[in-house]
C-alpha cells in the first residue's frame, strides 16, 4: 500500500520505510519454494478470449502496455472462471510466491468471515476486547466507545498505525507490535472516519487467532483456504512469533486470482459454498470514502476492499505496495491481477501503482463495455 511522505525527509525516509517495510515481510522471496504441478495450476483451465466474450486484440494491447511498465512481474485476467490472459517478467513463473504485501489484509477479510460463520466472532459489532487475551485486550478499558471486529474491518477504529506519518513501520518493530498499537490513545473515537492503517489488521488477527486457540495462519488454513483450494506460500511472524495479519502472506499470481474467483462466485470454489454469500455482499458494500485522496485515490471502503465503480458497475479492488492488486468485477465475472517488483521507495511505488491502475481501469472500461452488448455464455469450472 502506497505510504505517505511525512516521515524522516527525502531519500533518507524513503530508504527507512523500505528497510523497515522489507525487515516485516517475511523470509526472502527465493527461500519461498516453488510450487508444482496441481499446485502451480491452481485449478485453472487456460481459454480464448473470444470464447468467453473478450476482444484478443484488445486484450493483447492491454498486456503489451502493462509490460511496458517494466515493474510488472505478472498479469492474470480471467473471465467466466476461464484463464484468457497470463504473463510473466522478470524470472518469475505460475509456481513462484510472491508477497502480496497489503493485499494480505483482503485475505484476512475472508478470514474473518470465515470466523463470523463459524462462531468465533458472535457478531461484528462486539467488543474486539472480547476476543483478545487479556494483556492485550486491558489497554482498551480506556475507551468509552468500543473498538470491534467492523471497525477494524473498515479502518475506522482510530488505533495509531496509519500509512500516513509512518507509524506502520515504528510499531512493526516493536518487541509486541499488537500491544504497541492497542497502547497508544486512539486519534479518533472508533467509527468517527476512515484512516488506512496496517494495525487495525494485525489486532483483528490476533483476535481470531486468540477466539480460536489457534495460529492464525492455522486456522485461516483449515477453515478457508484448504477448501477453497488456495495455496499460500509463506505467512511472516512478528517478533512474539504471532503471525501478522496486514502484510506478510506470499501467494502465487494463480492462487490470488482464484482467491478473487471467490468473491466473485459469491463464496463459491470448485463446487463448495467456502463463505456465506451474505458474508461476500457485506464485504463489498461502501463503509467510508477514503481520505486523503490525493494519496489513496477516489474510492469507497468496505471490509479490506477498496471500492470503485467502472462502466457502470462495482469494481473490488485489492491493493499492494507498488503494484500488487486484484480488479473484480462480479457482476461481470471479470478478474485481473498483477505483482510487480514491490521494492521501491514510497513515491515511486505511488507513481507505479497510478499508472498501473490507469492501464487497468482503462482495459476494464473497454472490456465492459463489450461485454454489456454481448455477455457471452462460455464458462469454466472453477
Amino acid at each position: 500500500m502506497p505510504v505517505g511522505g511525512m516521515g524522516p525527509p527525502g531519500h533518507l525516509g524513503a530508504l527507512l520505510a523500505i528497510l523497515l517495510l522489507a525487515a516485516c515481510i517475511g523470509p526472502d522471496e527465493d527461500a519461498v519454494p516453488p510450487l508444482a504441478g496441481a499446485a502451480a495450476d491452481a485449478g485453472w483451465r487456460a481459454a480464448r478470449p473470444d470464447s468467453v466474450g473478450l476482444d484478443p486484440a484488445r486484450l493483447g494491447r492491454f498486456a503489451d502496455d502493462v509490460g511496458k511498465l517494466g515493474f510488472v512481474r505478472a498479469l492474470l485476467v480471467a473471465r467466466n472462471g476461464c484463464l484468457v490472459a497470463e504473463h510473466y517478467r522478470q524470472g518469475h513463473g505460475q509456481g513462484v510466491a510472491q508477497p502480496l504485501l497489503s493485499i494480505s489484509k483482503t485475505v484476512l477479510s475472508a478470514v474473518a468471515g470465515a470466523a463470523l460463520r463459524d462462531g468465533l466472532i458472535r457478531d461484528l459489532d462486539q467488543p474486539v476486547a472480547e476476543l483478545l487475551p487479556a494483556a492485550l485486550a486491558a489497554p482498551l478499558a480506556r475507551d468509552s466507545t468500543p473498538i470491534t471486529p467492523r471497525h477494524l474491518l473498515t479502518m475506522s477504529s482510530g488505533l495509531i498505525s496509519s500509512e500516513i506519518d509512518l507509524n506502520h513501520v515504528a510499531w512493526r518493530e516493536m518487541p509486541d507490535p499488537a500491544l504497541a498499537i492497542l497502547t497508544e490513545d486512539p486519534v479518533f473515537p472508533a467509527g468517527r472516519a476512515f484512516r488506512y492503517g496496517t494495525g487495525n489488521a494485525h489486532v483483528l488477527g490476533a483476535a481470531i487467532a486468540h477466539s480460536s486457540g489457534r495460529r492464525l495462519a492455522e486456522y485461516a488454513q483449515t477453515a478457508l483456504l484448504r477448501p477453497a483450494g488456495i495455496v499460500v506460500g509463506a505467512w511472516a511472524k512478528d517478533q512474539t512469533g504471532r503471525d501478522f495479519g496486514g502484510i506478510g502472506i506470499f501467494m502465487t499470481p494463480r492462487h490470488l486470482a482464484r482467491f478473487a474467483q471467490l468473491y466473485v462466485q459469491e463464496g463459491r470454489l470448485g463446487g463448495r459454498q467456502i463463505l456465506p454469500a451474505a458474508w461476500i455482499a457485506d464485504s463489498m458494500a461502501p463503509r467510508f470514502k477514503t481520505v486523503p485522496r490525493d494519496l489513496y485515490g477516489d474510492y469507497e471502503y468496505g471490509y479490506f476492499w477498496w471500492l470503485r465503480r467502472i462502466g457502470g458497475h462495482p469494481v473490488l479492488v485489492a491493493r499492494g505496495f507498488s503494484g500488487q492488486t486484484i480488479h473484480a468485477v462480479p457482476a461481470r465475472d471479470l478478474v485481473v491481477v498483477t505483482s510487480s517488483d514491490w521494492f521501491a521507495p514510497d513515491e515511486v511505488a505511488t507513481r507505479r501503482f497510478t499508472s498501473l491502475r490507469d492501464e487497468v481501469e482503462g482495459y476494464l472500461a473497454d472490456a465492459l463495455a463489450r461485454l454489456d452488448a454481448d455477455p457471452a455464455d462460455g464458462r469454466c469450472q472453477i
